[in-house]
């Protein structure tokens, strides 16, 4: 879904999962939690690239 990095997918499935279920039953507070979760599941993302970023940049500049 986001990243093709093995296990990173589950927690923006997760939010999804949770607001198309909260569509069904007409429940705004699953909503709500659904967009928590997968706010949630953005920041995982974003450390994911991050942090593999400065790895990727750390270790070629340590080659060159």
């Amino acid at each position: 879904m986001l990243l093709p990095i093995p296990g990173t997918n589950t927690a923006p499935a997760f939010g999804i999962f949770l607001i198309g279920f909260s569509l069904l039953e007409d429940d705004g507070l699953m909503l709500l939690i659904g967009i928590a979760a997968s706010l949630v599941a953005l920041a995982i993302s974003l450390a994911v690239i991050m942090f593999g970023y400065a790895f990727v940049k750390g270790m070629l500049s340590s080659v060159f």
